[in-house]
């Protein structure tokens, strides 16, 4: 069901990032290790103190999910929430889900229901592979590079009117 309410995106001036998908599973943890190994030590910590980054699904203390927490606690910003029947609450409060592993399992699912509930989607080229329609800057926003995820986040902050526009050509 698509959320219809009318969006406010980066309520409060903060940007809501959604990451979904089980900690140790191949794709959350290789995206998460990423983006807390590779994007965030490399954003401006103004921009970073901007940015709420909510982080869903299960978490069942193993290994890897004890080191996503690890890397993860270097911030003050990042909200765990075990695995959850009914996302969609989560989707309405959300600016973007971020999506970045370097491999494409299992990332196209989520890049379509991100959009088919008018959340604009960062995700890497091989996360969107496949998915025909798909352009960067016009209904998702693509990156091959740490440096591509970082120039992506700061243009949302730079020109947050985006978001908008990549959920209403999104869907």
């Amino acid at each position: 069901r698509l959320i219809s309410k009318t969006r406010y995106w980066m309520e409060d001036g903060y940007l809501t990032i959604l990451h979904l998908g089980r900690l140790d599973g191949f794709l959350g943890f290789q995206s998460l290790k990423f983006i807390f190994e590779k994007i965030f030590p490399e954003m401006n910590e103004r921009l970073l103190s901007k940015i709420k980054f909510k982080i869903v699904g299960l978490d069942n203390e193993s290994e890897k999910s004890l080191y996503i927490k690890k890397i993860a606690s270097k911030y003050d910003n990042i909200d765990f929430t075990n695995y959850l029947q009914n996302i969609e609450p989560i989707y309405a409060k959300s600016d973007i889900q971020i999506i970045a592993p370097k491999l494409a399992t299992g990332g196209r699912t989520r890049i379509i229901e991100s959009l088919a509930y008018g959340i604009p989607v960062l995700c890497s080229n091989e996360s969107a592979d496949g998915l025909n329609g798909l352009v960067h800057s016009e209904n998702i926003l693509l990156a091959s590079t740490k440096q591509d995820f970082i120039k992506n986040l700061e243009l949302i902050f730079d020109s947050p009117h985006i978001l908008e526009s990549l959920s209403q050509n999104g869907r």
